[in-house]
């Protein structure tokens, strides 16, 4: 049986530190900072850094005095070893690597670093040094809170102030353009996710959030054509599985549609509105039965979700269950007033069940509402009487 012995410890004697290796690339990939590598041997400890920096940790074991250039061949002799174990490579942290149908697909996009990180070659002395840029970092969590608190001009604020500084750095790129789609800037965010998606070509994510920015923007060729990056860069990606579905649904290719839309249902199988998105195809399809195993799920997880409502409203009207209908639309704008779409299925179901007056008030109010969105605006305003 493998293990180390207590007893030093037990005789207050403890042996020497055991050696240790360790590295960080989060500096490289997401900042494009330089990467930190470190290695201990016994009482000293090697960090391998644009400024590198030893310790002598049983003199000095909160590392506050750096040794390096006092102690030049020890740090030569602990770089030398870290080189030995690395095999004189960058280090042990593998890289997905982008295959070249993906580095295709991005190509056509636009992406021209699809086939690498991204990151500039060069010597990483040319890097910044991480430990000179932790102001830079601390400003960046607060841009990355800011967004989360949903303040988000003042996560552009910052996010800006730290690309002045820092124009490569990945991580404020992001920050910037969740902060400007956040604020409907779909255009200038879909910038800022390009660019992050030159520095960093293994981010789904970029080409995810660029694929709802496009949506929102009513050009759903080129958001398929995101999201299409997005899957063939992580095909577990289930947002991106989500929204392609869900864009090949509202045009009607409903074949198509399913299997991304069960993919997603299949990867978070507890995601509500993931159940909601696929029963909706599903009713589309005709396939009421599976759309209301959907539905019955989707309401076990969340019973007051207005959209799980709704869309039993619309399996309802599938049916030819008009009062059924009603009843689920009702209860789906009394959860959620703000769905549109929603109260237009509701004036229609109304009409159907005769109850002429209460679809024409709904009818009325879409029609005058300065938020409705036109399409819907000019739905109601034909039903006017």
């Amino acid at each position: 049986m493998q293990g180390q012995s207590l007893v030093p410890l037990i005789r207050d004697r403890r042996d020497a530190p055991p050696s240790a290796y360790g590295e960080t690339y989060f500096p490289l990939f997401y900042m494009n900072w330089a990467p930190l590598r470190s290695i201990q041997d016994g009482r000293w400890k090697f960090i391998d850094a644009p400024d590198p920096e030893l310790y002598d940790l049983a003199a000095d074991p909160r590392e506050q005095t750096n040794l390096a250039a006092r102690e030049p061949s020890r740090a030569a002799a602990l770089r030398g070893a870290l080189e030995q174990l690395t095999g004189g490579g960058a280090g042990a942290m593998s890289d997905h690597k982008v295959d070249m149908e993906t580095v295709r697909k991005l190509a056509a996009l636009g992406y021209v670093g699809a086939a690498g990180r991204g990151t500039p070659a060069g010597p990483e002395g040319a890097r910044a040094d991480p430990k000179q840029m932790i102001g830079v970092f601390n400003r960046l969590r607060e841009a990355n809170a800011a967004v989360h608190a949903g303040r988000f001009a003042e996560a552009q604020t910052i996010a800006s102030e730290v690309l002045r500084r820092d124009p490569r750095n990945a991580f404020a790129t992001i920050v910037l353009a969740n902060a400007e789609m956040e604020q409907g800037r779909y255009r200038a965010a879909l910038a800022h996710y390009h660019a992050y998606a030159e520095l960093v070509p293994t981010s789904a994510e970029a080409h995810h959030r660029s694929a709802i920015c496009l949506a929102r923007l009513g050009e759903p060729d080129r958001a398929l054509a995101e999201e299409e990056a997005a899957i063939a860069i992580d095909a577990r990606d289930a947002d991106a599985r989500e929204l392609r579905g869900g864009l090949l649904a509202e045009h009607g290719r409903i074949d198509e549609a399913l299997p991304d839309l069960r993919a997603a249902v299949e990867i978070d199988s507890g995601n509500a509105p993931y159940r909601v998105g696929l029963a909706r195809a599903l009713v589309t399809a005709g396939r009421l039965d599976e759309a209301e195993k959907e539905i019955a799920r989707a309401l076990e997880l969340r019973p007051q979700y207005a959209a799980a409502h709704a869309a039993s409203g619309s399996l309802a009207r599938a049916r030819n269950q008009p009062d059924r209908s009603v009843a689920e639309f009702e209860r789906a704008l009394q959860l959620d007033a703000s769905q549109d779409d929603v109260r237009l299925d509701l004036a229609r179901a109304l009409e159907r069940v005769g109850r002429q007056a209460d679809a024409q008030a709904e009818y009325r109010r879409l029609a005058t509402a300065r938020e409705t969105p036109i399409e819907i605006r000019q739905a109601a305003t034909a039903r006017l009487r």
